[in-house]
């Protein structure tokens, strides 16, 4: 007897939910995410696992009248089978470094440039100026995003405003553009 056939009849005896169809459907997903994520064995049987649990813990959810079962389970668990890659991916590129976050990121390619500045005082003169004149160009809305965008993402800049994040970033691109057409362009 394999593992995924003791898992399956411990699995019958707890819940009917999870039957034959379940079990094809979550030997499929498994085999998928193997092929793509190249796992081990054991690893397998870890997928396995949780994506049961996840099925198990779904089943509370399921209303016939919105979808069959089936629907159901292969919806179950193409969002599990995906969270689960997500983060066998962010673990493996980052697994033993310390997480950075975001802001820490922009604060020390913010200091690299000051620091480049502060080498060559020639071009931090020009560039303040260039970049006083480039908000001189805008109107007060985006100069007014431009000054949240030092403390807020634009995520958060959408829920203050009670605005979907795509209008935020299309304001965004508003003030690039602006800011581009005085040669102030993003670097990279």
């Amino acid at each position: 007897m394999t593992a995924s056939q003791s898992i399956t009849q411990t699995n019958h005896a707890v819940t009917p939910w999870i039957d034959d169809y379940a079990m094809e459907r979550v030997s499929y997903q498994v085999a998928r995410l193997s092929r793509s994520l190249d796992l081990r064995e054991h690893d397998e049987e870890d997928v396995r696992q949780e994506l049961i649990a996840e099925l198990c813990s779904a089943e509370p959810r399921f209303d016939p009248s919105l979808a069959s079962r089936k629907t159901f389970i292969c919806r179950v668990l193409t969002r599990a089978s995906a969270y689960i890659a997500r983060s066998i991916r962010s673990r493996r590129q980052g697994y033993g470094r310390p997480m950075v976050s975001l802001s820490a990121l922009q604060a020390a390619r913010a200091e690299q440039l000051h620091a480049s500045q502060r080498d060559d005082p020639a071009q931090a003169v020009p560039l303040s100026i260039d970049l006083e004149r480039g908000l001189g160009r805008l109107d007060a809305e985006q100069r007014k995003l431009a000054e949240d965008l030092k403390t807020q993402t634009p995520r958060e800049i959408a829920a203050e405003a009670g605005v979907h994040r795509s209008t935020v970033y299309r304001a965004i691109a508003g003030i690039r553009e602006e800011m581009s057409g005085l040669g102030l362009g993003a670097a990279g």
